[in-house]
């Protein structure tokens, strides 16, 4: 008598094969992911590249009258040079695959006031934008073995009577918001970022920021009494 086992029939295997192909294609990319992952190292600090002087141009218009009429009168184009001091975080991609639509975002800040650290509870959350990008808050990706930068803020000289001191540091969000809590006056702070991509958990770092009331146009001494750093 001849046994009729199962899996002596070729018949089966190529319909348990079929489906084992059909559940890898299914389940593929979840597979991959246990396996295939970006990982994010940064960094931040007070020399070239992650920082320096650098400028940028202001555009503006004036009205200047040329005749003896309100209406009488030519628009002129101005440019002004504003020398500031850039800071940037260093991303690199340090996983076995690409990070996918990466971005930073500020998602809280603290101020130093009366000794003790207070949050900023006006501050909204917001995206950082990516440097050399055109202001994009995020970018497609970042190839594995890869980094890029990403714009932190910077410090220029500002008019006192709008902001009670003669600096201020401009974080460069997407979004400047009409709160101006983007806009750090002298002080010390601590801000808290977010660094994730599509495809990885995100990141959370905290950061000391603290410079003083003053203003050097050599880097070398203005850096010296800036604190930038991990904490």
């Amino acid at each position: 008598m001849v046994e009729n086992n199962w899996y002596c029939d070729p018949q089966w295997w190529a319909i348990i094969t079929a489906l084992l192909l059909g559940l890898v294609g299914i389940f593929q990319d979840w597979l991959r992911s246990l396996f295939l992952k970006p990982k994010f190292t940064i960094q931040v600090g007070l020399e070239p590249p992650l920082s320096n002087k650098t400028f940028f141009i202001r555009e503006s218009e004036i009205q200047v009258r040329i005749g003896p009429y309100r209406f009488d009168v030519e628009t002129h184009k101005m440019k002004e040079r504003v020398d500031c001091y850039y800071f940037r975080f260093l991303i690199k991609n340090m996983g076995n695959t690409q990070a996918k639509d990466a971005e930073v975002m500020v998602s809280q800040i603290e101020k130093k006031i009366n000794n003790d650290f207070e949050i900023v509870k006006d501050f909204q959350a917001m995206n950082l934008k990516w440097s050399h990008s055109g202001g994009r808050v995020t970018i497609p990706k970042i190839q594995k073995g890869f980094y890029k930068y990403c714009d932190l803020g910077y410090i220029k000289r500002v008019n006192r009577n709008d902001y009670g001191s003669d600096i201020a540091f401009f974080l460069e969000l997407e979004v400047m918001p009409n709160t101006g809590s983007g806009v750090l006056v002298p002080g010390e702070y601590k801000i808290t970022a977010a660094f994730t991509a599509e495809n990885m958990k995100p990141v959370y770092k905290r950061y000391l920021l603290s410079f003083p009331n003053e203003w050097d146009d050599n880097q070398e001494i203005f850096f010296k009494k800036i604190t930038l750093m991990e904490i």
